[in-house]
């Protein structure tokens, strides 16, 4: 983040910045009462306080067993060690039933009398106020820290952020991606942002929006960059002080060129949709899974005699008939991602409570997950389609009816028929087999002697008596035929005598036209 940075405190005693007045006077305290002691007792000291970096000392560093081990360990209570150099003593600084330093002393000779019980009372009233060093330091290190993660977030940022003063709308600090110029001269936010030499007006200004509101606000605006139109959208965010004044406001912007574009673009393309959907004469509407519809065409409304406000926002069920909502229901029900298309017929109600017949194509609409989020679908008007099928469907019927009638009276007229057959070959059979039989008896000289030409025709009779029988047993079998109780018999035929036979009939006829009894007459 871009901002003024404050010139650090330095102190002669600590190496490291102290914030804090009171625990900086504190640890001089100490150090000022252990000076003025160590040169009135012609002393020396060593004064270490590792995690605050605080290390001072007075006169030669002290050597030997003892100072080794105050630096690597601590120690945790008074010692007083003689060595050939002098005494030399430490005294723990303890916070807290911690230890977070150590106080070192030594003499030349042996310590005055009540010296080193001075030092550890001045050590114990005095730890208080550096180890609360201690304690300030590790919490300004948090905050360090945090403030140094928020600032990596800010800076990682892709959009313009400022923070501006309420009171005299200078941007205080900004992130990398404004990349502003000369931010420490405490410009306005309307000289530095909008490049303006006067204050934004009201209407189109957030922060005076959030001053009057104190409420985050979030507004869009359009300026000019080389001639070309840019979009952007503002949003700001008010800082409160402890009584509840608005100090600071952040903003930052997004630049919304391309939605905007891309907003432009698709009201465009629903414009061209809607326009083509309402010139259809197809009935189309969209509608949610529970059957409220979202939409409409002009052709919908007409149909139902409503307009568009009394229809979208309400279930289209109501328009079908109770017999026909179950299966309405299935229907759509039916519908998933792997069949999303499905075609209905069901009657609705139209103005004036006529029921008329419709036919629906319904295509259901999923999300990615799959979920469904409605219904697209395009109807059309049946009805003449259907009354034409009905008086097809009774036509037929009457058809069927007629066929039936009219095949009852064939079976009875072929019952007749045969019943006339078996009578009729019965009265035919026994004359013919009285002729036979006689023709027969004359042909045996039964009744005297026969000439040739006497005997020529009365085989001519016998032969034309059994084509007759023959005939007769043929009008038999074709009755058996037709009742199907046809026997099959296989004879053997001599195709001579047929044709001999065929010959005697024709010479038959030839002799009528002739007058010519005898067969031999050419």
């Amino acid at each position: 983040m871009t901002k003024v940075n404050p010139k650090p405190h330095e102190t002669p005693f600590v190496e490291r910045i102290l914030q804090s007045e009171s625990v900086k006077k504190a640890a001089e305290l100490l150090l000022e009462e252990v000076v003025h002691y160590t040169d009135s007792q012609s002393a020396g000291f060593f004064l270490v306080v590792p995690e605050i970096q605080l290390v001072c000392f007075q006169g030669e560093k002290p050597q030997g067993k003892l100072t080794v081990k105050i630096q690597n360990e601590l120690l945790v209570h008074r010692q007083i060690t003689f060595s050939k150099k002098g005494f030399q003593a430490a005294f723990p600084l303890i916070y807290d039933k911690e230890i977070f330093g150590v106080l070192e002393l030594s003499w030349k000779n042996e310590p005055p009398q009540g010296g080193i019980d001075s030092i550890e009372s001045l050590c114990l009233q005095n730890s208080a106020a550096i180890g609360a060093v201690r304690r300030f330091e590790q919490a300004r290190e948090n905050i360090l820290k945090h403030n140094e993660f928020l600032s990596n977030v800010l800076e990682s940022l892709a959009y313009p952020l400022y923070v501006i003063d309420a009171h005299n709308y200078t941007v205080v600090m900004a992130n990398a991606a404004a990349v502003l110029d000369r931010l420490s001269e405490h410009k306005p936010c309307y000289e530095l942002i909008h490049k303006r030499n006067n204050q934004c007006s009201t209407d189109i200004c957030p922060l005076e929006e959030v001053k009057k509101t104190k409420k985050p606000v979030k507004t869009e605006y359009i300026y000019y960059e080389d001639g070309n139109e840019k979009a952007v959208e503002v949003h700001a965010y008010p800082i409160f002080d402890s009584n509840g004044r608005i100090t600071q406001v952040v903003e930052y912007f997004v630049d919304i060129t391309e939605r905007k574009k891309a907003e432009k673009a698709l009201k465009k393309s629903e414009e061209r949709y809607r326009a083509v959907v309402e010139d259809q004469t197809e009935l189309i509407c969209r509608f949610l899974p529970d059957g409220t519809l979202t939409f409409v065409n002009e052709a919908y409304c007409r149909y139902f005699g409503k307009n568009r406000e009394d229809l979208v926002g309400k279930s289209f069920m109501p328009l079908i008939p109770e017999e026909d909502r179950e299966w309405a229901e299935r229907h759509l029900s039916s519908l998933n991602p792997e069949n999303p298309v499905g075609t209905i017929e069901h009657r609705v109600f139209v103005l004036g409570g006529e029921i008329r017949w419709q036919q629906w194509t319904d295509r259901a609409l999923f999300d990615e997950h799959g979920q469904l989020i409605g219904f697209q679908s395009v109807g059309r008007d049946i009805t003449e389609r259907k009354k034409m099928e009905e008086e097809i469907k009774n036509y037929a019927k009457g058809l069927e009816k007629k066929v039936l009638e009219r095949t009852e009276e064939l079976m009875r007229a072929n019952q007749l028929k045969s019943e006339f057959l078996a009578s009729i070959s019965h009265e035919f059979r026994t004359p013919l087999n009285s002729i036979l039989s006689f023709a027969e008896l004359l042909l045996l000289g039964i009744d005297g002697p026969v000439n040739a030409q006497q005997k020529e025709d009365l085989e001519m009779i016998k032969e034309s008596g059994e084509d007759l029988l023959e005939l007769v047993n043929n009008l038999l079998d074709l009755s058996k035929i037709e009742a199907g109780r046809i026997e099959l018999r296989v004879e053997p035929v001599d195709p001579a005598e047929v044709i001999d036979a065929v010959t005697s009939q024709l010479l038959m006829k030839a002799a009528e036209k002739t007058g010519c009894a005898s067969r031999h007459c050419r």
